[in-house]
């Protein structure tokens, strides 16, 4: 019998300590999924703010998945530039928002996203489609050399026979 009791009262331990962990773990998790919650509701929010922003241009109620997404794009490349300090330059931008969207998108969304979202194009630019034209070419461009350098160097040896 005094085995018995013993190994009752190992198993009991035992039993603690894997209760103890668990709620630990469980403790983590609830920890996690509130970290992961509360950084959905912060993009949704900077999304709502993005809307917002370009709501007196009338984007606010018809914003395509392209536009949107342009948005998205510029407000980080935004960020990013501004973090480094460097001066904004809203065709550089421009530039690379398009460079980035028009795989996904395609040339003519991406040049309507280009007119209907750019900041700048109201103020520096005369020819809106003639702007939008050339910037989305010119991504093309860049986007079709970068592949082909990509290809260039990435085919390693060639082997002849």
């Amino acid at each position: 019998h005094q085995d018995s009791g013993e190994l009752c009262s190992k198993m009991d331990k035992s039993l603690a300590y894997c209760r103890r962990a668990l709620q630990e773990k469980l403790k983590t998790l609830a920890l996690e999924k509130i970290k992961v919650s509360t950084q959905q509701r912060k993009e949704r929010i900077e999304n709502i703010d993005l809307k917002r922003k370009y709501e007196p241009r009338g984007l606010d109620a018809d914003l395509t998945q392209a536009q949107f997404r342009f948005l998205q794009e510029r407000k980080k490349l935004e960020k990013w530039v501004k973090a480094k300090g460097w001066p904004l330059d809203d065709s550089k931008i421009d530039f690379r928002v398009c460079k980035k969207i028009i795989n996904s998108y395609g040339e003519e969304a991406t040049k309507q996203a280009l007119i209907k979202c750019s900041p700048a194009i109201e103020t520096q630019h005369k020819t809106w489609e003639k702007y939008a034209e050339t910037t989305v070419q010119k991504a093309i461009q860049k986007n079709r050399e970068e592949r082909q350098s990509r290809k260039k160097y990435s085919r390693g040896p060639q082997s002849r026979m």
